[in-house]
């Protein structure tokens, strides 16, 4: 069972919000928005500890590296940004893409940095120099999301054309292009993630659906929708996640009308829904500490919600 800890709202004053992000360390909670601006909050408690400026235009995404120390920023005005987690200075610039910036994912040495974007390409970024080590032209229209899988030898990227595409970071291939034959015309692809344990690719696309992929066979193993066959999302790109539940493995989601949802992994069926959200607007990003001991969760208006996991002890 979820308790709510705290819940703040308009956290980025009237700006659409984009993301929030706990740290690897369970210390921090990062979100951006439309506002050009990073916020660093302290997840505990909720205080704002400091806000990153920089950007010049709105802000799609963020991504801690795994030690907590630094965090990257990406943004419509082209670039990548990576601060020091703790003083805020601004470290790197990373320079490149020609246009939106919309999805960027560490390795798990946070030595390495790929980034998707509009321009149709994902980059390779050597983080300590700063440097792109190597351009992939991986789709034919935007990109929306990119993630590693867990020893980062393998990218997946999602794309407004559709495609789910699976590349070997050494070589730049393609090694995979997942499409669901069951899904008729290719709707937007807007989220991606590899599984904990790197076999499946969670995706989610604006038919309304998420999907769990064996990618090595190409095939679509499990569908997930909302309540009564309902859409989980068609306008806006809703980040999810795996999370432990009841002892049960859950794929978990916000959805455009303010609710979380948690489907059990194998049965698709929805075991539990959380409110989100005051008024009913959408959840962006749900990010999950630890398994899911920590939860957190944030509209498009900016109400930003934090919650703890307590288990159900069972009578005798």
């Amino acid at each position: 069972m979820y308790k709510l800890r705290y819940k703040l709202s308009q956290i980025h004053a009237n700006s659409l919000v984009s993301t929030a992000k706990i740290s690897p360390d369970g210390r921090h909670l990062a979100t951006a928005s439309s506002d050009k601006a990073v916020k660093i909050w302290n997840l505990a408690t909720g205080e704002l500890i400091r806000t990153l400026i920089g950007h010049t235009e709105g802000i799609s995404d963020l991504e801690f590296t795994p030690n907590s120390a630094y965090i990257a920023s990406c943004s419509d005005d082209m670039t990548i940004r990576i601060w020091n987690l703790q003083n805020g200075e601004l470290l790197r610039i990373l320079k490149g893409h020609t246009f939106h910036v919309n999805s960027i994912k560490f390795n798990h040495k946070g030595s390495i940095l790929i980034s998707g974007s509009s321009d149709e390409n994902i980059r390779v970024w050597d983080v300590k120099r700063g440097k792109c080590l190597r351009v992939l032209s991986a789709h034919s229209d935007a990109i929306s999301c990119v993630d590693f899988c867990f020893d980062a030898s393998i990218i997946v990227s999602g794309s407004y054309d559709g495609l789910v595409r699976l590349f070997d970071l050494d070589t730049g291939q393609c090694l995979k292009t997942l499409i669901d034959d069951q899904r008729g015309p290719n709707f937007p692809i807007t989220f991606v993630k590899f599984s904990p344990n790197a076999k499946y690719v969670l995706s989610s696309s604006l038919d309304g659906d998420l999907r769990l992929w064996d990618y090595m066979n190409n095939r679509v193993v499990k569908t997930y929708q909302g309540p009564n066959c309902t859409p989980v999302a068609e306008k806006y790109t809703l980040g999810s996640d795996f999370v432990i539940f009841n002892n049960q493995k859950c794929v978990v989601s916000g959805d455009e009308t303010g609710h979380i949802l948690f489907w059990d992994v194998q049965t698709k069926k929805i075991q539990f829904v959380l409110e989100g959200s005051s008024n009913s607007s959408p959840i962006m990003h749900v990010s999950v500490w630890n398994g899911g001991e920590v939860l957190s969760s944030v509209s498009l208006d900016g109400e930003l919600r934090v919650w703890d996991y307590h288990e159900i002890k069972k009578e005798a």
